[in-house]
Parts: C-alpha cells; sequence; structure tokens
C-alpha cells in the first residue's frame, strides 16, 4: 500500500490532515479535504521510506491558476477589430454577407496598398468595446458619402460606411482580432472597380468580377 511521507512524526499534523492515505486510516468513507492553504506533499511508497526519512515539502504547488487578463478582451466567440495603438476595440455579433477586395484609388490612398480587403457585415453600427473612433466622409463618384471610422491616435481604418449601402458597414479584414490571419482566411467572393487594377494582380478565380462599383447582377448573385 502507497504510503505517504507526511506520516513521518517530523511532519507538521496539519499537513497530515491532507494526506489521502493518513485519512484512509482514520475514515472508511476516506473524505479528504484538499482545499488547504499549505503545499501537497510528495508521495512514495513505504519500502523506500527510512527511518531516517524527512518529509519535503515543495517550494512552489503544483497547480497553475491563470490571472484574468486585463483590457479589453473578446466576447465570447464574437469576431473583434482593433487599432494598431489598441486604444478603440470593435466587436459584432452579425456573420459577415460576403467579402469583397477593392481595387479603387480611394482605397490605395486610405491603405497604402494597391487594394483593399473588405468584410461587408449587414448591421448599422458594430459594438464599441473600448475607445472612440474619429469619423470624416467624403462624397465619391457615385454620389454616395462614404464614412471612415478610424482610430484618432494611430489612424488604423477599422470600417466604413455609406449612404449607397445603408444597414450595412465594411469592416477592414487586416484590422480583425483572430488566430488565424484573417487576410488569408477572408477569401474574396467578389472584386470590384477591376478597371483599375494592377496589372501584376491576377483577378480571384471563381471571385465575381465588376470594373466599377456592385453591380445589381452581382448583388443578387450574392443573396444580398
Amino acid at each position: 500500500m502507497a504510503s505517504c511521507i507526511g506520516c513521518d512524526p517530523k511532519v507538521p499534523s496539519r499537513c497530515k490532515e491532507c494526506c489521502p492515505v493518513y485519512n484512509a486510516r482514520r475514515s472508511p468513507q476516506n473524505l479528504v479535504s484538499h482545499h488547504h492553504s499549505h503545499h501537497p506533499l510528495q508521495y512514495r511508497s513505504r519500502s523506500t521510506i527510512s527511518s531516517r526519512s524527512t518529509a519535503t515539502i515543495p517550494s512552489q504547488p503544483p497547480y497553475h491558476f491563470s490571472l484574468p487578463p486585463t483590457g479589453p478582451q473578446p466576447l465570447f466567440n464574437m469576431p473583434q477589430s482593433s487599432c494598431l495603438c489598441g486604444a478603440n476595440v470593435i466587436s459584432w455579433e452579425t456573420p459577415a454577407a460576403f467579402n469583397f477586395r477593392c481595387h479603387c484609388l480611394d482605397e490605395r490612398k486610405l491603405t497604402g496598398a494597391a487594394f483593399a480587403l473588405n468584410i461587408l457585415v449587414p448591421i448599422d453600427t458594430p459594438k464599441v468595446i473600448s475607445g472612440k473612433l474619429s469619423t470624416w466622409g467624403k462624397i465619391v463618384q457615385s454620389g454616395n458619402t462614404i464614412f471612415n471610422h478610424s482610430c484618432s491616435q494611430c489612424g488604423s481604418l477599422l470600417y466604413r460606411t455609406s449612404t449607397g449601402y445603408p444597414g450595412t458597414i465594411v469592416i477592414k479584414a487586416g484590422c480583425i482580432d483572430s488566430e488565424e490571419d484573417p487576410s488569408a482566411a477572408y477569401v474574396p467572393n467578389i472584386e470590384i472597380f477591376t478597371r483599375s487594377r494592377v496589372p501584376w494582380i491576377p483577378a480571384i478565380e471563381g471571385a465575381l468580377q465588376d470594373p466599377g462599383d456592385f453591380s445589381k447582377e452581382s448583388m443578387t448573385a450574392l443573396g444580398f
């Protein structure tokens, strides 16, 4: 039968009280409490215990508890986006309607890249977890006003809204916080403003192609 070195007379009685072997001998129900604040004892077989054995109490308990993280945290499985400096965090519950790659010239200036990867979500506004986004608008060629919602500190553009598409927001994929790379996970269903697509970027196989803004045919095909 296994024995606890806590049975050694040199071990304080308070340590013996959490030893299952010691308690088994005292109580047939073997009701052992494991809620003591002192450290658990090391166990070994009776054959290895000599009269000169001494109890060894670990300097660190074998249990490791994580403290609650600080700062804004994702709400369960809700997707979340944040700016580069971390001051602004937004989230939303509604699934995306579709993903699209935009090649318009305005997006080039906004992102500093040849195109932008966007996620269209059918909601009026996201939930603000922390911070306060700066908003400014511009009238585009279609006559619609597009509003840009960005961090006033680092300038990260988190999402856009347009008067031409009420009840929707466009999330910038690069700002989404995820264990997987959102730029790889959110494959575009459609490309727009392909007339200004740079020649070294090929069309996405299987994605709809609109030379300008979203066409009615494309929106119907996307079920939107």
